[in-house]
């Protein structure tokens, strides 16, 4: 039921019309990467983390984190991030964890447990958006105005809220409480998500020359101007950019439906039919009713990054490798890398001429 609330948010027609403001994002993007190769290294996995984030909080609250702006706020972000994934299979097993440690004082969490501190400030916050967001509603709903025609009218609050609040959930379903934990599930998983994947695709074609040769030229041809991007209905038909972004870590590792599913092989999905099995057993989004809500979203934000960076800039690892900070060692509800991981870390050697 809740699902049917909020899908209408993430559907395709929802996320054309957000294609102008996505291409925004990814301006500051290439600003930022172009701004943090002067002192390189450049965290790749906190520059995908702030772009991802920076979109989905913008689009379904109405208000940005700005991360991509200030790199040392997305590195800090990037290990919040981290901490909730680090901490989420033990709060899983002991759920009473965090109501206990949320009547210690902040500032003794900082001292002590910075991790956690960094978790339940995210939460306070997001429970207040959504405290502020009942309180616009009723106020709306008092004077005689939907919430819909208020928002188009003064853009005050958080849209994704909005869309709950007008909904036939129950009134059980459309609590503080209940809210902040369907918009901090959105922020977690709609930016870890997207920076994962980015982040993946970065490594493996860096060290893929032959690969990452082919989308050169077909971004150079299909975009001799790389100031000037395609919408993503053109970059969706580009044969080596989609199947970039369907080589993934960790998905349907089958020999027998998918040849050495350890290698990158983009080429492995070109030409194949729509009933093909390799397509039709392919799900990194699920399928059916527990299919990711915010595919469409995702697509295009993918789409869109991969392109632009690829177009723009020449990279190159920065003692980075593959078992110690690619691969997923451990089930922190996603995949994380080792414990010891620093990170893919890319330095830019060049931008291409147009």
């Amino acid at each position: 039921m809740r699902r049917s609330a909020i899908s209408s948010y993430f559907s395709k027609s929802s996320i054309a019309d957000l294609e102008p403001f996505i291409h925004k994002r990814v301006e500051l993007l290439c600003d930022s990467l172009r701004s943090q190769s002067r002192k390189p290294p450049v965290d790749f996995h906190a520059l995908f983390l702030a772009y991802a984030n920076d979109t989905v909080c913008a689009y379904s609250f109405d208000y940005s984190m700005n991360l991509l702006e200030y790199p040392d706020i997305a590195s800090n972000w990037k290990m919040t991030i981290n901490a909730i994934a680090s901490l989420t299979p033990l709060i899983k097993q002991f759920p009473w964890i965090i109501p206990v440690v949320r009547r210690i004082p902040g500032w003794f969490l900082r001292a002590t447990l910075p991790k956690l501190e960094r978790l339940l400030s995210l939460q306070a916050r997001i429970n207040l958006e959504a405290t502020k967001a009942i309180e616009h509603y009723r106020d709306a709903t008092d004077h005689g105005k939907s919430e819909r025609k208020q928002v188009e009218t003064t853009k005050q609050k958080p849209r994704f809220l909005h869309q709950i609040l007008e909904s036939n959930l129950a009134s059980s379903e459309k609590t503080a409480e209940r809210m902040s934990q369907e918009a901090f599930s959105i922020i977690a998983a709609g930016g870890e998500t997207v920076a994962r994947t980015l982040t993946t695709m970065t490594y493996y074609l860096i060290t893929n020359p032959p690969i990452l040769a082919k989308l050169r030229q077909e971004l150079q041809s299909a975009q001799p101007d790389p100031m000037n991007p395609l919408p993503f209905q053109e970059l969706e038909q580009l044969p080596w950019l989609t199947p970039i972004g369907m080589t993934m870590m960790n998905v349907l590792h089958n020999p027998i439906v998918y040849p050495s599913p350890q290698t990158f092989d983009p080429s492995r999905w070109l030409d194949l039919s729509p009933d093909s099995p390799e397509n039709q057993i392919f799900v990194c989004y699920g399928k059916g009713s527990r299919m990711c809500l915010g595919m469409n979203l995702a697509q295009v934000e993918l789409y869109i990054a991969v392109a632009a960076v690829f177009r723009r800039f020449d990279l190159e690892l920065y003692d980075t490798e593959r078992l110690r900070d690619v691969e997923s060692t451990r089930d922190c509800f996603s995949g994380e890398a080792s414990k010891g991981s620093r990170g893919v870390r890319v330095r830019v050697i060049g931008e291409p001429e147009q």
